[in-house]
């Protein structure tokens, strides 16, 4: 099952990575968002459920808790902006997952 989500997630970054570096003289930012784990509703239903599980995804992230929709909502907010205009024309993806 992960193989086949995983192959999926790498077509998306290369299709990503092709559109913004084909297009970057033209002006259009194309970038990809590659969160980690995220306290969305049904994520934190399931953590609730399964306190097993809940413990192996945060010994997975290395600040030791789960990421907020609203640390994703500033980091998509950074790239509409022009300090962003850089790394979004070098066809450049953003990890938000917790690593420094």
């Amino acid at each position: 099952m992960f193989g086949n989500i995983l192959d999926e997630a790498m077509r998306v970054i290369g299709l990503t990575r092709s559109a913004a570096l084909e297009h970057a003289a033209a002006g259009p930012r194309i970038c990809a968002i590659c969160p980690g784990w995220i306290k969305t509703p049904p994520v934190a239903n399931w953590m609730k459920r399964d306190k097993g599980v809940a413990k192996a995804v945060v010994r997975q992230t290395p600040r030791g808790h789960i990421g907020d929709p609203d640390e994703i909502a500033a980091a998509v907010l950074w790239l509409c902006c022009d300090a962003a205009s850089f790394a979004v024309h070098h066809g450049d993806r953003r990890r938000v997952h917790g690593v420094n």
